[in-house]
């Protein structure tokens, strides 16, 4: 196989058996044409060098035609077996297309580049996006259609996702693309049995707040199905107000048993049409309290076939910090330190 020899110098016998195994299955399932080796791709721009993955922009050659992509794989900095990388690209190639998620177009076998500085991996190529991230789009409210689509098709992704063992620690806006036609793509999520790896890598070079990770994350770097159900609901009050966090970012204790935090006590006026109690439900500090994503799904599709009944949002405020519903008989949420 093409480029195999160099890979074997880089890569231990389990990793080179990984891709022995794998051009064999492909073959057989009909589907080699989604394995690229190294002279079907070109990388033109480094985007990230991160502490879990490195990230390319560039091209691939299909069917003679050149097809922009991102290119990611994992950071040198990780230790070995740290994250199960050869595992997670077997699975990306078998789960099907969704909306919601950012498309995969292969896997890439790279024997490196001296001048790029690029090495012999693995990078997982899917489909760029041109367009932005959530993040930058939310300082301006939503129309009531755009608002109830993003809010559906996040769920509906980490719906899908989770369907296939899947989890997305450190969700949040920045870690949804919006394509120019107002759909929410979800991308950087993991294998299930990494997410706790995933979470405890974050956590040693950036500062996490409950605004990127749920309790049980911050204290005992756990992380599981409703762990993401903690983060959509950040995410989703995020697209509500604007950009505002539910959260003060601030740090809780190390050690600590329990997380020291208080629900928002207002909720943002210019949707209190859809104001949802199963949101909050989310921020419990019991996991096996919180809703899953599929019934936080519902509750909100409930709500935009009720929409009808009782008119359009109300978005003609100039005031968006101001443009909140106190949330009388809320209870609080908070844990001792």
């Amino acid at each position: 196989m093409p480029y195999f020899s160099e890979l074997q110098e880089q890569e231990n016998a389990f990793e080179v058996n990984f891709h022995t195994e794998y051009y064999s299955a492909m073959s057989k399932s009909g589907a080699r044409g989604k394995i690229f080796s190294g002279e079907k791709i070109c990388f033109i721009l480094n985007i990230k060098m991160g502490h879990i993955y490195d990230r390319w922009m560039g091209t691939i050659d299909v069917n003679l035609r050149k097809t922009c992509v991102i290119l990611s794989t994992l950071s040198d900095t990780l230790r070995k077996k740290e994250i199960h990388w050869h595992k997670f690209l077997k699975l990306a190639l078998e789960v099907p297309e969704a909306i919601n998620v950012t498309a995969v177009e292969g896997i890439g076998i790279y024997g490196g580049n001296s001048v790029l500085q690029v090495t012999g991996k693995l990078y997982l190529i899917q489909e760029h996006i041109a367009r932005e991230t959530l993040d930058v789009r939310i300082s301006v409210p939503f129309s009531r259609t755009e608002v109830m689509g993003h809010l559906i098709g996040i769920l509906e992704g980490l719906e899908f996702i989770q369907s296939f063992g899947l989890l997305h620690p450190g969700l949040s806006t920045k870690k949804v693309l919006l394509t120019n036609k107002g759909i929410c793509k979800l991308y950087d999520f993991c294998l299930s049995e990494d997410a706790s790896n995933t979470v405890r890598i974050r956590k040693s070079w950036i500062t996490c707040t409950l605004n990127q990770l749920p309790p049980e994350a911050l204290l005992r770097d756990k992380y599981s199905k409703a762990s993401d159900v903690w983060s959509v609901a950040v995410v989703i009050w995020e697209i509500l107000s604007c950009g505002i966090l539910p959260f003060p970012n601030k740090k809780q204790s190390p050690g600590s048993e329990r997380a020291v935090y208080s629900l928002p006590e207002t909720w943002p006026t210019n949707y209190k049409i859809i104001r949802n109690e199963q949101l909050l439900k989310g921020w419990n500090e019991d996991t096996s309290l919180r809703p899953t994503i599929h019934q936080l799904k519902l509750s909100f599709s409930k709500s935009y076939e009720e929409l009808d009944t009782y008119g359009p949002f109300n978005t003609s405020t100039n005031d968006v910090g101001s443009s909140y519903e106190h949330m009388k008989g809320l209870e609080k949420s908070t844990g001792d330190s």
